[in-house]
């Protein structure tokens, strides 16, 4: 099982904030999910 956060930078909103996602692989299958956070991008 591998477990990986990032920023998708491609849905900036109007406070140059970006959504932070997470996505969970478990045997080669893929789950993307919104975890409801904005962060600025450094």
């Amino acid at each position: 099982m591998k477990i990986l956060f990032w920023l998708n930078t491609s849905k900036k909103n109007a406070k140059n904030l970006y959504p932070l996602y997470c996505r969970i692989t478990i045997n080669k299958q893929r789950s993307e999910i919104a975890t409801g956070i904005w962060l600025k991008k450094k």
